[in-house]
């Protein structure tokens, strides 16, 4: 196969161009090359750091081709699908061919050769990884050493991490992480404060979405190493032992984060992590009536992690119901947790429902704004906030009108949390 041996005399150039260096340093190093590592390691190489990833073969895993939809197309997984396009669609017909193992290999191999930051190295065998100082180093079976500030295990099976000792839950067999996507109630997420670490989004074979926390791609007990293949809980989802897109992304730009900072994972700020992957277009809470493509999609994305307003389950599917009414019961204990003071306006107000004035009225007592606010909403309203609807004081506000400026002025998503999900204020 032409694309093999291209890739063979690839693996033998680059590795000779680093051979002359008995040791080579990267800021993150991905080791495997499923779905979740090639996506690892193109989110750290965007956000910034120095990136290594490492196949054990001449190709990236066959598994791209299925099953890649967990029913939220998002960031780094629209952006190769949207580039395999490039190869499968006929210039001439229009027809798109299917994505085939020879069109995946190709995609990401002219891919990943244009990313900044961001080194392949195929065919490589590792047989030792052990944690030196402040550093991870892998050995090489030719000798060669690579020290990495962060680790990525993105290999079939987690053969990685129990190379490194990561601990094991002698029951299950799985590696302990800080969190468990168990540990979210997939009928009603909100039982469990874990929700606001969301990180990405999984699917179960039946496709019943499921939220991913930031925790459970963090390995207990050792420091900068991150899970992104063989997780706990996730016996009845797709790609079991191979990880999906989603995951890649959310380890990625974690070990980014510890790189750029020059921290660790205990000190992983959850907010920051969910902005960059907010940046990179990533899809976080699962609601089923709110796309990418809504031009308030990410505040309302924003504001559900905030857990400021929360969503609907129906179904086993969770819906935002933009165009319901918000009544001011259903905000007065989520405020309390943002905004202390904000009860003595609950204890003023007791209408059922919030209109427009009376919502800019908790903001500016909240927020501590004057009346300029008005004009400042007023003036908004179509244009920045892109509603639909005419500006009216008086009438009933909608929860994707009240999400939009509370997200504006509020600012709950500022907010840090702990990885469990605790408010840091």
């Amino acid at each position: 196969m032409r694309l093999t041996r291209y890739l063979l005399i690839f693996s033998v150039l680059l590795i000779t161009s680093f051979g002359y260096a008995q040791t080579l340093k990267t800021d993150v190093m991905v080791v495997g090359g499923t779905q979740s590592g090639v996506a690892a390691a193109i989110q750290a190489a965007h956000s910034g750091v120095k990136t290594l990833l490492l196949l054990e073969t001449n190709e990236f895993v066959k598994n791209f081709s299925t099953p890649l939809d967990t029913g939220f197309f998002s960031g780094i997984q629209i952006s190769f699908l949207n580039t395999s396009l490039k190869i499968r669609r006929d210039t001439l017909s229009g027809v798109v061919a299917p994505l085939t193992q020879s069109v995946v290999q190709s995609t990401l191999k002219g891919w990943t050769d244009t990313i900044k930051n961001l080194t392949v190295l195929p065919n490589v065998a590792w047989q030792k990884i052990e944690r030196k100082g402040k550093d991870w180093e892998i050995k090489l079976k030719d000798g060669k050493t690579i020290k990495a500030t962060v680790v990525v295990d993105a290999t079939v099976g987690g053969t990685l991490a129990s190379r490194a000792g990561l601990i094991t839950d002698p029951t299950t067999g799985y590696f302990k992480t800080v969190a468990t996507i168990n540990q979210i109630d997939r009928l009603n997420p909100y039982n469990n404060k874990l929700y606001r670490t969301a990180v990405g989004i999984g699917s179960s074979e039946r496709n019943s979405p499921f939220i991913i926390p930031l925790g459970s791609l963090i390995a207990l007990g050792v420091d900068n190493f991150i899970l992104a293949g063989k997780l706990p809980s996730l016996v009845s989802a797709k790609n079991l032992e191979k990880g999906t897109m989603e995951l890649g992304q959310a380890a990625g730009a974690s070990a980014a984060y510890c790189a750029f900072f020059k921290t660790t994972t205990q000190s992983l700020n959850v907010r920051v992590i969910q902005g960059e992957l907010f940046a990179y277009k990533s899809w976080l809470v699962p609601f089923r009536d709110i796309f990418p493509t809504d031009s308030n999609f990410l505040a309302i994305e924003q504001i559900a992690v905030s857990g400021l307003l929360k969503g609907k389950f129906v179904k086993k599917q969770l819906f935002f119901e933009p165009d319901s009414l918000v009544s001011i019961e259903d905000l007065r204990i989520p405020m309390r947790e943002f905004y202390t003071r904000s009860q003595l306006w609950f204890a003023d107000n007791k209408d059922v429902q919030f209109t427009v004035g009376t919502f800019l009225s908790l903001i500016k007592f909240a927020a501590s704004r004057g009346a300029e606010l008005d004009r400042e909403v007023e003036k908004a309203w179509k244009t920045s906030f892109k509603f639909t609807s005419d500006y009216d004081p008086k009438r009933l506000i909608t929860k994707r009108e009240l999400a939009v400026l509370a997200n504006a002025y509020l600012k709950p998503f500022n907010t840090r949390v702990d990885l469990s999900g605790n408010l840091i204020n």
